[in-house]
């Protein structure tokens, strides 16, 4: 018998891949997360969130945006706030993970505009991923049981490395 559930985080497999993308786009697919939970259904409630940057090469700045999707279906909304590389807490309504399955998670960003008096930098490389290590002053994976009515904080995961975009003012297609 267990009192409450569990769940993970993971990066899904069909996260997108490495690309290039134009400044000022809105809702540009950047992450897929896999939730699994483990002997409840778990209603997901807060989301902590990252920019991850290796190369310097990236800034809150670059994104006016982030936006979490169950689906078609618009669940959680975030913001950087000034130079915060970590969104604390992001508020998700309605994604619920269905007892001992997973369901997928999708981040897409608003791109700022780059060019005079736009706050965009060319070149900025954008990967945003789980927060993990996010402590609860922070906004720590927050979800609850809906079986148990149980808190429950995230119990393990894997790093979320996503493969990112590189965003320009422009490029040329063919």
């Amino acid at each position: 018998l267990t009192a409450s559930g569990s769940f993970t985080v993971a990066l899904d497999s069909s996260s997108p891949s490495y690309t290039l993308t134009a400044a000022g786009r809105t809702a540009v697919p950047v992450t897929v997360f896999r939730i699994t939970a483990t002997n409840e259904a778990i209603r997901l409630t807060d989301f902590p969130l990252k920019l991850t940057t290796t190369t310097g090469s990236s800034s809150p700045q670059d994104i006016t945006k982030v936006t979490l999707w169950d689906g078609a279906t618009k669940v959680g909304e975030t913001v950087f706030v000034g130079l915060n590389y970590t969104t604390g807490s992001t508020p998700i309504t309605d994604f619920i993970v269905p007892k001992d399955g997973s369901k997928l998670l999708t981040a897409k960003v608003d791109l700022a505009g780059q060019g005079t008096s736009q706050a965009g930098i060319p070149g900025s490389f954008i990967a945003v991923d789980w927060a993990s290590s996010a402590p609860l002053s922070l906004g720590a994976t927050i979800g609850y049981g809906v079986a148990s009515g149980q808190r429950i904080e995230v119990t393990s995961g894997s790093a979320t490395a996503t493969a990112g975009v590189r965003v320009y003012r422009s490029y040329p297609t063919l």
